[in-house]
């Protein structure tokens, strides 16, 4: 009778992308990536003795500014639970984002961290500690450099002028009911009106400064992925 569990492994890296990023400054601002893959292994008589379903399988990404906001471990914790990852993993994972900030391996490049949620099936006389140890080794990198390059090319200069800003405190009470706070630093907007609000074509509102920053790494809207223009306009 086979035994099924689930093993997660994770590496924080940082990969060129062909395009320049801005000069940002920590605790400033951050672009991290997240990204979940899939794997099934069924292991047999010894850890080093399993076969796998194929390569690993990617199921979903989501990016985020971490910068100078009062909480950045529960931004990155309720990315995660977004995600599905666990909440035992979010400790290891929030210190290996962490470790590569504070040790600035890379200055400006963006963070991608790839998370490897892996189906262990058990049909011999593996040992699952052994497994694990075996697993915690490994070098998960999946770097891919297509989806880097798309995902770090800016918004144009000219479409990031040309948003629509609004001020908080003339927004009506069923605007903000609707969209309470900012997705990229999690403030809510009631606690800040003396602020601008920039929309998005696709609708998303974010604090003016959290989404210039954003748009000045990645033309995509960090809720949908709706893509801003790239080329510069007259």
């Amino acid at each position: 009778m086979s035994t099924e569990r689930h093993i997660f492994a994770s590496t924080a890296l940082q990969v060129e992308t062909g395009h320049s990023a801005p000069s940002l400054d920590f605790p400033r601002v951050h672009p991290i990536r997240l990204r979940l893959f899939k794997q099934t292994r069924v292991w047999y008589d010894d850890p080093a003795d399993f076969t796998t379903d194929g390569e690993p399988t990617f199921v979903t990404e989501k990016g985020l500014l971490l910068g100078s906001c009062s909480s950045p471990t529960s931004i990155v914790r309720e990315y995660l639970s977004s995600m599905g990852v666990p909440q035992q993993e979010h400790k290891v994972i929030s210190s290996k984002i962490f470790a590569r900030i504070l040790f600035n391996v890379a200055n400006n490049l963006p963070i991608t961290v790839n998370i490897l949620d892996i189906t262990v099936v058990l049909l011999g006389a593996a040992q699952y500690h052994d497994i694990i140890d075996r697993v915690a080794i490994e070098t998960i990198l999946f770097v891919d450099e297509y989806r880097n390059r798309v995902n770090f090319i800016p918004a144009s200069r000219s479409s990031i002028k040309s948003l629509k800003k609004t001020r908080l405190d003339s927004l009506e009470e069923s605007v903000i009911r609707l969209i309470p706070s900012c997705a990229i630093c999690l403030e809510d907007f009631a606690e800040c009106t003396d602020q601008m609000v920039t929309t998005l074509p696709c609708k998303h509102q974010y604090h003016e400064g959290c989404i210039v920053q954003s748009l000045e790494i990645s033309h995509l809207c960090p809720l949908c992925r709706y893509p801003m223009p790239i080329v510069e306009t007259d």
